[in-house]
């Protein structure tokens, strides 16, 4: 599992910095060595995807193990952004107009259908 910062009981880690897509902020993320073997098939899965730059950070994180990267998937990905830094990639469901003063939002189905119809 990658993570934010390094625990102390993974041993020796390798870490990379990235810029965050949709806040701009140079992050860390850190994946133990004993996790993943040299040129595993990795399928990276997120939970929510803004502009894309953790799931950049994690396919460069990927690159540092000479894993390949066989596709990406989110659950939500955030239908209002301007850029995205990845293009390949299947989502579950669309969210929109995210009013939290009412607490209201619009979730659509995301490109999943399209890709497996």
């Amino acid at each position: 599992m990658i993570r934010k910062d390094n625990k102390v009981t993974e041993g020796s880690t390798v870490s990379i910095n990235y810029v965050s897509g949709s806040s701009r902020k140079i992050e860390t993320m850190v994946l133990s060595k004993r996790t993943l073997a040299e040129n595993s098939n990795v399928l990276v899965v997120d939970d929510f995807m803004r502009a894309g730059g953790s799931i950049n950070g994690v396919m460069n994180l990927m690159n540092e193990f000479k894993a390949h990267v066989k596709g990406v998937s989110v659950l939500v990905e955030s239908k209002e952004v301007k850029q995205r830094l990845i293009e390949d990639y299947t989502s579950l469901v669309k969210l929109s107009d995210v009013d939290e003063y009412n607490q209201e939002f619009n979730v659509e189905p995301g490109n999943s259908l399209s890709k497996f119809s």
